[in-house]
């Protein structure tokens, strides 16, 4: 992904006209100049800049990753339900360290079906869905429960400040990289 200096300023919580100075000194790697605008690539969601040579070390903002939401399907209890003849909610919606089960999950925006029999989650489960999105949690007895409250922050600001189809697109081909590469 490109952008220019003002997205790339506001990336990395500094001036745009210290960006300017970075692009002019060749510190930002992969930086070319189009006309009189600057394209500036993205290497996890940040500029790569090269380290000065004299002063301190840059302590550039570093960008926390998006709060992803798990959602997945607990065998255990699904089987505690056959056996004792209850209806206990099975489907468990994670994020961070917050868990609400449920009976019905609605999701929205875009998500992502990830199967690692080799790489399970810490729960066990090694088919789960994966989204950056808010996520609504419904119980059987008809009582809605928001996910906002506990699972709140859903829609990362790199999605709120640019276009929607291609953010999302970056983000799941960003989060597919990194997983690959660790």
């Amino acid at each position: 992904m490109f952008v220019g200096t003002t997205q790339a300023a506001k990336l990395m919580s500094i001036s745009t006209r210290r960006i300017r100075q970075l692009l002019s000194g060749g510190r930002i790697k992969g930086a070319f100049k189009a006309g009189r605008s600057w394209i500036i690539p993205l290497v996890e969601g940040m500029p790569q800049v090269s380290e000065g040579t004299r002063g301190p070390k840059a302590r550039w903002r570093r960008k926390r990753p998006c709060p992803v939401t798990i959602i997945h399907v607990n065998q255990q209890t699904i089987r505690q339900n056959r056996k004792q003849g209850k209806s206990a909610p099975v489907i468990s919606v994670k994020r961070g360290k917050s868990n609400i089960y449920g009976h019905e999950v609605e999701i929205h925006g875009p998500c992502r079906v990830v199967y690692r029999p080799d790489a399970p989650k810490p729960c066990g489960a090694k088919v789960w869905i994966e989204t950056p999105f808010q996520v609504e949690v419904f119980t059987r007895n008809s009582e809605l429960r928001l996910a906002r409250s506990a699972l709140s922050g859903a829609m990362p600001k790199a999605i709120e400040q640019s276009s929607a189809p291609k953010a999302i697109a970056d983000f799941f081909l960003d989060r597919n990289c990194s997983r690959q590469e660790s």
